[in-house]
């Protein structure tokens, strides 16, 4: 028993003599560094840069400045930043508010005296749409009345409809009529529906001698044609309207707009 424990003793003792001779190395180890290694480090450093040469750098590299830079998050929608469609300026399709001779003064003293006459034209430019607008005419079809389909254009529901007298209204455009033949011109009308969704604006313009008003579409529904009431929105609103749910074509999907202001003649 002696000699074994004696035996044991020596053997923790040669061991705990190796487990500091590998400390020992992994410390010195660690102050020793190659001249090469030195040298990078050195290199990954900042330049530290002062007064006018501090100045000049970042004046020639300014980039990460304009990322931050106000007017360019008011003209482009955050999902274009990482395409190159937000190197491109088109206030009409992004923010209509950098528009030079756009206003919203018209909100704070909005009245029918100010909205009075039948635009003549609407334009969207998200969707492309230019079309002139006319009245839609009431027509009698089997003894039962009702309103004449668009053709080629955009119809407006006649003020007296709607008990109304300014511009605010119902506009209503084919999708496509592929029988009749009267024309797409809201052909890409559903498109405004994903754009609200993923919080793309959509500007509407109506046109007229009197005015140019700017309305921003907020809200896209589709309802069955048996559902669809005829009713005035309201001064700040207004409704536009084509077909849906091909080839049926028995809805119709809605889109609503507000006004936000104007653009100054």
């Amino acid at each position: 028993m002696g000699t074994l424990s004696k035996n044991k003793l020596t053997f923790l003792s040669f061991l705990t003599g190796i487990v500091f001779l590998l400390i020992g190395g992994v410390l010195l180890s660690t102050n020793i560094i190659p001249g090469n290694v030195s040298n990078l480090l050195t290199a990954q450093k900042p330049v530290e840069k002062t007064g006018f040469e501090l100045q000049n750098f970042l004046n020639q590299n300014n980039i990460i400045d304009n990322y931050s830079y106000n007017s360019l998050i008011n003209v482009y929608h955050p999902k274009s930043w990482a395409s190159s469609r937000w190197l491109r300026l088109n206030y009409e399709l992004e923010n209509i508010q950098s528009h030079e001779k756009f206003s919203s003064e018209i909100l704070s003293n909005l009245s029918i005296g100010t909205l009075s006459g039948t635009p003549t034209k609407i334009t969207i430019p998200y969707i492309e749409v230019d079309s002139k607008v006319e009245n839609l005419k009431v027509v009698s079809i089997n003894g039962v009345e009702s309103f004449d389909s668009p053709k080629n254009i955009i119809g407006r529901i006649p003020n007296e409809f709607i008990g109304s007298n300014n511009a605010t209204g119902w506009y209503f455009g084919h999708l496509e009529s592929p029988v009749k033949g009267e024309g797409n011109v809201f052909r890409e009308l559903p498109k405004i529906s994903d754009a609200i969704i993923t919080g793309d604006p959509v500007y509407i313009h109506l046109i007229s001698n009197n005015y140019h008003l700017v309305y921003e579409a907020f809200s896209s529904e589709e309802i069955h044609e048996d559902d669809l009431k005829i009713f005035n929105p309201g001064m700040k609103f207004i409704k536009l309207v084509t077909c849906s749910n091909r080839p049926f074509y028995d809805y119709r999907q809605i889109i609503t707009a507000i006004l936000v202001g104007e653009i100054k003649k």
